[in-house]
């Protein structure tokens, strides 16, 4: 679910303290992935589900 911005949070902080560069992850549309996530777990509910 939620664990995007908090993976990411995680993972720079652990290479910041790691003494390491800073990791540059180009921009990634969070949301984006998030919605269609979302969308694909709503799909798979609805074909779950006896009608």
């Amino acid at each position: 679910g939620l664990l995007f911005p908090f993976g990411r949070e995680i993972i720079g902080t652990s290479v910041r303290s790691g003494g390491f560069p800073p990791l540059m992850l180009g921009p990634v549309d969070f949301v984006g992935l998030y919605r269609q996530n979302m969308a694909r777990q709503a799909e798979q509910q609805q074909q779950v589900k006896p009608s």
